[in-house]
């Protein structure tokens, strides 16, 4: 156990958590980093953490909990996550036909975002920059052109993943009790949902409208994130409001882990600038060889390592699986450490 016991001790634990919680983590590692720790978190709760390789795989093949999904994405969104086929499926097997629109993306919102003027030295923001960079370039492939480059379109869901992330995080350490009372209060689905409407639901209606009309394969219908939902959409799920929530969510997942994994590379480039010509030697071969292309990525063996590196060196924070012990006896490890 990382602190006190007692009943306050505990509670100023907890508190102290939410502000502290990568130093309290370093700290219990460095006693226990084979071993499960664990440490007080609000409302007279515990924080498990569990160290080494083993360990670490063991949980791995654990499966995941959403609770909090229910209250923060919206109940279709945990029963029926077809758009997790969507993303694993179909855009995987797109990316190639897609990179020229993304390449093209980024190089437009690289130069509208950063404004550089020659090579004039400008202050610059990392992580605010690199939000809007990714996020239009996501979208570019999500919901194309010109809504892919709206700020208001791009502010809300940016705006939705901060507001997700935190809800969920204050539900998760509530009581199961009180999760269905003050859940909702603290949900913004619903208001999120209406604000998605008003930038998506022209198009998503006239592309269903042709659907309608047409069928699936209609001609000039776009290769992109609509469409693919559309592909595997049943019943309820392909009307505009059920699209639109999707579209946030597959947002919600994309652009806080690609821009913090991006801020995390450049940093460290900053920080090991040796790095940086053999880099871009490498990328001049491969393009030369295959264009901007995917097959042009798969050359790039260096970057790929430099950002394996820098991720795990880096990471999105203290923790890299989050899971919940749902089962009546809890959870054992193969060496009989258990978790309630």
């Amino acid at each position: 156990m990382v602190g006190a016991d007692g009943p306050i001790s505990r509670f100023l634990a907890g508190v102290h958590f939410l502000w502290r919680v990568a130093a309290i983590v370093a700290c219990g590692y460095s006693q226990q980093r084979t071993a499960v720790f664990r440490v007080p978190i609000l409302f007279g709760d515990w924080f498990y953490v569990a160290s080494g390789r083993s360990r670490v795989q063991e949980m791995a093949s654990a499966p995941d909990d959403a609770t909090q999904v229910n209250y923060t994405l919206g109940v279709e969104i945990l029963m029926q996550p077809y758009h997790a086929l969507v993303i694993r499926g179909i855009l995987t097997r797109n990316l190639g036909r897609c990179f020229p629109q993304m390449r093209d993306e980024l190089v437009h919102a690289f130069d509208d975002v950063l404004a550089l003027n020659g090579d004039e030295w400008k202050l610059v923001q990392v992580q605010p920059a690199l939000l809007q960079i990714v996020a239009r370039t996501n979208n570019r492939v999500f919901v194309g052109l010109p809504l892919c480059g709206d700020l208001g379109y791009l502010k809300l869901n940016i705006d939705f993943a901060v507001a997700v992330f935190l809800r969920a995080q204050f539900i998760s350490m509530l009581p199961d009790v009180l999760k269905p009372i003050l859940g909702p209060v603290f949900w913004t689905r619903r208001s999120s949902r209406r604000r998605a409407r008003a930038f998506l639901g022209p198009l998503l209606e006239e592309r269903l409208e042709k659907e309608r009309q047409y069928g699936r394969d209609w001609p000039g219908r776009p290769n992109d994130l609509i469409s693919w939902l559309l592909e595997l959409a049943e019943g309820a799920q392909r009307t505009a409001p059920d699209l639109a929530m999707r579209i946030l969510t597959v947002n919600f997942a994309a652009i806080h882990t690609t821009s913090m994994t991006l801020t995390d590379a450049l940093y460290d480039l900053a920080a090991h600038p040796a790095h940086i010509a053999p880099l871009r030697e490498e990328v001049a071969r491969a393009v030369a060889v295959e264009g901007w292309t995917k097959a042009a990525l798969g050359r790039m063996h260096a970057l790929d390592s430099f950002l394996r590196e820098s991720q795990r060196l880096g990471g999105l924070g203290p923790f890299a699986m989050g899971r919940k012990v749902v089962a009546p006896g809890g959870f054992t490890f193969e060496d009989g450490t258990t978790v309630p």
